[in-house]
């Protein structure tokens, strides 16, 4: 599931930024606030 939303938050956000975050911890919170 978070996979799913972590890739939704890279096309939200530009196609050019399809890189893994260097940070985990990033990751994590933006699917947080997506998921509230």
């Amino acid at each position: 599931m978070s996979k799913f939303n972590f890739a939704d938050l890279e096309k939200d956000k530009k196609p050019n930024d399809l890189k893994p975050p260097k940070s985990p911890k990033r990751s994590i919170k933006l699917i947080k606030i997506k998921s509230e």
